[in-house]
């Protein structure tokens, strides 16, 4: 189960037996000894309980980070058997990739960037946070591998890309224009 879903879980609970203890208190108490005694017996249990619910999110999310991170033990194990030399694929290097924020910065990245930022790509709906993800996740693979090469066809790709990029700006002004003059 995910630690959010969890820790909702938790909060139910506690908040169910917070209901439960107030129905049962609306009884009139008879005697005010008494009902100091069951207040104190009440917040005593809620505190029990709640103590026990954070020591249960507690240990959930210790197993959630160790069975995480055996999962990336796996991973690194099976990144370590591809055919193309790695640079020594470990458990921290891969967390350490993880947790970078850093956007790739190679050729084929800057170029991937560059599509990705061209209008028909832009509008299309790809949200500006799955691009940037994309270019982390791409730093991630060349922080493993190295750099991407970028062949010679693809850089004819890309210049060509340019240009038609640099025509579908035009063509966007020009309606612009257009529609406002119309």
């Amino acid at each position: 189960m995910p630690l959010p879903w969890l820790i909702g879980a938790a909060v139910v609970a506690v908040a169910a037996t917070v209901a439960k203890v107030v129905s049962d208190d609306s009884s009139p108490p008879s005697d005010s000894g008494e009902a100091e005694r069951r207040r104190q017996e009440r917040e005593a249990r809620i505190q029990r309980e709640r103590e026990n619910l954070t020591s249960k999110a507690s240990n959930l999310k210790k197993d959630r980070l160790a069975e995480a991170r055996e999962h990336l033990a796996c991973s690194a194990a099976e990144l370590a058997n591809l055919p193309r030399v790695t640079t020594g694929i470990t458990t921290p290097k891969i967390e350490s990739a993880l947790m970078d924020e850093k956007q790739a910065c190679s050729e084929y990245a800057q170029s991937m960037g560059e599509i990705l930022d061209m209008p028909n790509n832009s509008q299309s709906g790809l949200p500006q946070k799955d691009r940037q993800e994309f270019l982390v996740n791409l730093k991630v693979l060349e922080k493993f591998y190295g750099p991407l090469p970028l062949d010679n066809e693809s850089k004819r790709d890309l210049a060509a890309l340019r240009q038609i990029g640099m025509q579908l700006n035009r063509l966007v002004q020009l309606k612009q224009q257009i529609e406002e003059q119309g």
